[in-house]
């Protein structure tokens, strides 16, 4: 970590707020025998507006990189306009879910990209251009694959558990970061 990270304990505990919800969410697409477009629209709906709280709380962190902050505000907006757009068509078919997931993913991953290319701590724009790709891919496959319910559902409960893995990781890896860079700066 560099000095321009003042936040990263911040970022890390923001990246774990992410994962919770999509962990949670990828839990109960596991577990469920119905993997009909309801369930993924009403999973989908609750983690967007629960994922939101740590993208907003990674907006604020990256304060140093201010393109990187905007990227991952409007990034925290969308999952909020997706979350709403799921719940409004909850009685939609599979065409709603995998248009909603994939349009939310195509934003994900472009917002991540953008915020890890303006972040100059290439440690942490790595962690961002990972999301980017985990991202990137579930929407290429939800919207270019032929899927079926039991698919659709599955793979965003993939992408959940997989995301949510990543992003815990890369949260408790930025704070330790972190606080041994504090603990060699206090040395000094």
């Amino acid at each position: 970590m560099t000095d321009d990270t003042p936040l990263a304990p911040l970022l890390g505990f923001g990246l774990i707020l992410q994962a919770i919800p999509a962990l949670v969410g990828a839990a109960v697409i596991t577990f469920s025998s119905d993997h009909s477009p309801l369930v993924g629209l009403v999973v989908f709906a609750g983690v967007a507006f629960l994922m939101a709280g740590g993208q907003l709380m990674s907006a604020v962190s990256v304060a140093a990189w201010p393109r990187a902050r905007a990227a991952m505000g409007v990034q925290a907006v969308s999952s909020i306009v997706a979350g709403g757009v799921a719940a409004a068509f909850l009685g939609g078919e599979r065409f709603s879910l995998t248009l909603c997931v994939s349009i939310w993913a195509a934003v994900v991953a472009l917002t991540s990209g953008l915020a890890g290319w303006f972040i100059t701590d290439r440690s942490v724009a790595r962690e961002f251009l990972v999301i980017t790709g985990l991202a990137g891919l579930l929407a290429i496959v939800e919207a270019a694959l032929p899927l079926n319910d039991v698919y659709a559902v599955g793979l965003l409960g993939a992408f959940f558990a997989v995301f949510g893995v990543f992003t815990a990781i890369a949260g408790v890896s930025i704070r330790s970061s972190s606080r041994r860079t504090a603990q060699t700066e206090e040395k000094k």
